[in-house]
């Protein structure tokens, strides 16, 4: 076993909110406007999640696990 945290990441396609919407024939197109201030900004990369604290509190940068950004999903 190793306890590395180095390269982590976070997979949100696991995490996906359930949304009820009425039936239909159409399509629906959920947008995502990340407007996380160090984002807009260029702090950080779009795919940037947060940070996860080692053993002896040092901080090690998480990205998305697809290493995409949050995007437009289709639902069908």
């Amino acid at each position: 076993m190793t306890g590395c945290l180095v390269g982590q990441t976070i997979a949100y396609n696991t995490m996906m909110q359930e949304l009820k919407v009425p039936e239909s024939n159409g399509q629906l197109f959920v947008t995502v406007w990340d407007q996380r201030p160090y984002i807009v900004n260029g702090d950080f990369d779009p795919t940037f999640v947060g940070y996860l604290r080692g053993l002896y509190g040092n901080k090690f940068q998480l990205q998305t696990f697809s290493g995409n950004p949050l995007k437009t999903l289709e639902l069908l």
